[in-house]
């Protein structure tokens, strides 16, 4: 019981770095428009 706790924890982790890092490349192609006008 308590391993499956720890492996969707991880999961969730994962999926919460993979959303940030999606953010951020977003974040980064929009002020790079910016910079570009």
């Amino acid at each position: 019981m308590k391993q499956n706790k720890i492996r969707a924890i991880k999961l969730s982790e994962r999926v919460t770095i993979f959303k940030k890092s999606d953010l951020d490349a977003f974040i980064s192609s929009r002020i790079i428009d910016e910079v570009e006008k």
